[in-house]
């Protein structure tokens, strides 16, 4: 949102932010709907606009994206509505339908796509919506985000940035490769990088960073010589990004040590075979001892991270569930201290998605089951019916809110805590208490 309304302004183009969730609060039951909408309508009607451009971020949007586009066309009969986002760039289709309020669906990156609205360069279709490519923007020409003129601020201080663009893995549970030119990996410089850093510590002074790149530091000399600036600069606060294990090297890990960095390992499993039913790795083998060899460094040095594994996807086995404990409980025997953790979550079933596009070769090879092929269209607990589905004719256990693996994790968790210097325990305490 920050991205979107800084880029029109710089373009001239007079826009104003409404974030409703922000202002309303998330309704949590049907009584709550019914105010978040009543509220909702109350201050659209405030704003005097012809366009409404509206984020559906993610599939769990999409029900809000419709209501709000409802509201915009009833508060302003003659403006035109535009959407985008992931679930617009995976299913164009769902907005396109009769009587739909939506004039333009946005497949990719929105900012050129909505300027050249805002310009006039689409007239509205009447009859139904117009898909629009939004193509990708070159960043090395982009920095200056508006956050002094942006009117909304994280009570807790918690602000999030975007530094590159695209992810060039096709892990086949990720909905990214749903953008136009999403594999193309795209950057800012390193110097306007660290600027804007810069600029939204000045302007927003936040305790926490967390830097939402699809995949940080992919290339290299970037990411070394991004740290290296953040050391320079002496920038002290907590930063968090995403990074793939396998891209890290102790030369990494030696800059990290040196800032406030919470490093988020998405290795997802330590079963080999799931990393190839995953998509994650060609050489599991070589994957896993880049693992090992990485956690082992990153506690060495003392630097904060947190390890993400995915349970229940599709093709998970008790033998590959076995693998990933067994591989986990090896790391945490032979380590005499820990720096990091383990976070773990149940696979979520997102449209745009390999799995998604190629589900009939996931029923028949592995006897997956999905119970909510469409549950972005139902009116129930989203994060539960996401998560609803079997993964094998193995594993038999329906997930949703099961999380057969939680005692075990907590269990590995417990021992690694008690390997935790306390040093790294009071980062944690500090990380914790400032989400809160």
């Amino acid at each position: 949102m920050v991205g979107l309304f800084s880029f029109l302004l710089r373009y001239g183009i007079r826009a104003e932010v409404l974030d409703l969730e922000n202002e309303l609060g998330r309704p949590e039951d049907a009584d709550g709907i019914f105010e978040f909408k009543e509220g909702a309508r109350r201050l659209i009607s405030e704003y005097d606009f012809d366009i409404a451009a509206i984020s559906c971020y993610t599939s769990l949007n999409y029900l809000s994206s419709l209501m709000v586009a409802q509201i915009c066309r009833s508060a302003r009969k003659n403006c035109s509505v535009v959407v985008g986002g992931y679930h617009p760039s995976a299913l164009p289709q769902d907005f396109i339908y009769t009587d739909t309020p939506f004039d333009f669906v946005v497949n990719g990156e929105g900012e050129t796509a909505l300027l050249h609205i805002c310009r006039g360069g689409n007239k509205k279709n009447t009859e139904r919506p117009r898909l629009i490519q939004g193509p990708a923007l070159d960043l090395r020409h982009m920095a200056g985000l508006d956050w002094q003129r942006y009117p909304y601020v994280d009570p807790h201080r918690r602000s999030h940035i975007y530094l590159s663009r695209g992810c060039p893995y096709r892990c086949v549970f990720c909905g990214e490769s749903s953008k136009l030119d999403s594999g193309r990996w795209r950057s800012y410089p390193v110097d306007e990088g660290i600027s804007e850093i810069k600029r939204l510590i000045s302007y927003r002074d936040p305790r926490q960073i967390g830097i939402c790149d699809a995949c940080f530091g992919f290339d290299k000399a970037w990411r070394r010589g991004l740290l290296a600036g953040l050391i320079k600069n002496k920038i002290d606060k907590i930063l968090a990004a995403e990074m793939r294990v396998d891209l890290l090297d102790k030369d990494d890990i030696d800059l990290f040590s040196r800032l406030n960095f919470n490093v988020i390992l998405g290795i997802e499993s330590c079963s080999g075979e799931m990393l190839r039913i995953m998509g994650k790795s060609r050489s599991p083998r070589r994957y896993l001892e880049r693992s090992r060899e990485v956690i082992s460094y990153m506690n060495k040095k003392g630097v904060p991270y947190k390890l993400y594994l995915i349970f229940n996807h599709p093709g998970e086995t008790r033998k590959t569930y076995a693998a990933t404990i067994e591989f986990l409980e090896s790391i945490i025997t032979a380590q005499r201290k820990f720096s990091g953790y383990i976070i773990a979550q149940n696979y979520a079933f997102f449209p745009g998605s390999h799995i998604h596009i190629n589900l009939r070769q996931y029923e028949a090879q592995c006897g997956t089951v999905i119970y909510h092929r469409e549950w972005w269209k139902e009116r129930n607990d989203h994060n539960v019916s996401a998560r609803d589905l079997l993964p094998s004719s193995d594993l038999y256990v329906r997930a949703g809110t099961n999380k057969y693996w939680e005692k075990d994790i907590a269990g590995l968790n417990r021992r690694i805590f008690e390997k935790m210097p306390p040093a790294v325990r009071a980062f944690w305490w500090e990380a914790f208490s400032k989400e809160a």
